[in-house]
């Protein structure tokens, strides 16, 4: 007779590998930030703007500069959106005086959107 895993879950239901989209940062940009345990992450850049909208569905959470080299973070957002994102958008930001206006612009764009200003670490 088989038993069940210690961690509870059974060969019937694994455990499913959440998936991030990292959008134009270096993995080491992203060090500090807390992540879902296990996540695979997906590395986009620019060049692959396109591939976004095919893949934004299946992301828990996408990680973008506030400024990258095509678009912006409110400009990611409504591309998000469209490819049909709900889960969590993280934006690395440099250190501001307002951060309010940052994510108020981005909830304008995309409300309902869960947005979050995490600062990015300089090297």
């Amino acid at each position: 007779m088989k038993s069940a895993p210690q961690d509870g879950h059974t060969e019937k239901h694994p455990r499913i590998q959440p998936v991030g989209l990292l959008f134009d940062v270096p993995q080491e940009d992203i060090a500090h930030i807390c992540l879902p345990e296990g996540a695979r992450l997906e590395k986009l850049s620019a060049s692959r703007l396109p591939c976004v909208l095919s893949i934004a569905r299946e992301a828990e959470f996408v990680v973008a500069p506030l400024i990258g080299r095509e678009v912006d973070a409110v400009e990611f957002a409504a591309i998000l959106r469209r490819g049909g994102f709900c889960g969590h958008y993280i934006v690395l930001t440099p250190t501001l005086p307002c951060n309010d206006l940052v994510l108020q612009e981005i909830l304008q764009t995309c409300p309902g959107l869960t947005v979050e200003l995490a600062a990015r670490k300089t090297h």
